[in-house]
């Protein structure tokens, strides 16, 4: 006769408590990510995982069992609810590159007109991982960034630093520009530098009526990375990186046929 019946606590079922509106993988079955980067930067955040672990994260970020997710520079924070009340905070620390190292790989890239404008629409050739390791850098790290959590699991990484884990990762697979911030460069210095190094004026930017979005919230959470929850990129886009960055100035704004011709040599390059 059985005397006590076992909790699922005790019997190690973990059933979180749901989130209302919480932040979920694009992905609900099969692969996480799609792409070159996303795939190699989720292999080396969860090298460490073992698989109980890494199978309970990726159904937490599936499920939604992530609050919010916040990027500063190159660290993460993120609130993940477990079975517990309170929910765990999970920081990434990811290792930066130096700043000698983004300079020599922003001087070369800022001559190539196609592997920006692909950047900037969501897509990442490999020939950058190439451009990166003439420079003596690495565009994905090389061992798993540092991650904690305040929970009382034994295992590291644990399920709510893998769930952080495989958002990352799946945010990244649909901005490859994430990546750059996560390395050392927000993006918003990736479109200053190649500006400076183009010798183009800066835009002047008016935000004094812009609504400043909450980094806590879903809808906040994207706008702050300007992406679409629903974008999966899986080929080079069509971007106009002359429109999109500006036209050199050693280009005549008003020699059109110049201008058509080499907005034709980035697109051919692209569709290689």
């Amino acid at each position: 006769m059985i005397s006590h019946w076992p909790t699922n606590q005790e019997i190690d079922i973990d059933v979180p408590i749901s989130v209302e509106h919480g932040l979920q993988l694009r992905s609900q079955r099969g692969e996480i990510v799609q792409n070159w980067w996303g795939r190699g930067l989720l292999a080396v955040m969860d090298s460490a995982a073992v698989k109980e672990e890494l199978d309970a994260g990726k159904r937490y970020a599936r499920k939604g069992q992530i609050e919010w997710m916040e990027c500063s520079e190159s660290i993460v924070k993120a609130s993940v609810q477990g079975r517990d009340d309170k929910p765990y905070t999970v920081t990434i620390a990811f290792e930066t590159l130096p700043s000698a190292a983004w300079t020599a790989v922003l001087t070369e890239l800022s001559q190539r007109l196609d592997l920006c404008g692909a950047i900037l629409g969501g897509w990442m050739s490999e020939d950058v991982q190439a451009l990166f390791e003439r420079h003596g850098a690495a565009v994905l790290p090389a061992d798993p960034p540092h991650s904690t959590c305040n929970c009382e699991r034994n295992e590291r990484p644990c399920r709510h630093m893998l769930a952080v884990a495989c958002l990352v990762a799946d945010r990244v697979d649909s901005k490859p520009l994430l990546l750059f911030e996560l390395r050392g460069l927000p993006q918003a210095q990736f479109m200053t530098r190649l500006r400076e190094l183009w010798k183009l004026p800066l835009p002047a930017v008016d935000d004094s009526d812009a609504e400043q979005p909450s980094e806590r919230s879903v809808t906040g959470y994207y706008r702050c990375l300007d992406v679409e929850p629903e974008t999966q990129p899986t080929e080079p886009p069509k971007v106009d990186v002359l429109a999109k960055l500006g036209i050199p100035q050693f280009f005549n704004q008003d020699d059109q046929a110049s201008l058509q011709t080499l907005r034709k040599l980035y697109h051919d390059h692209i569709r290689r």
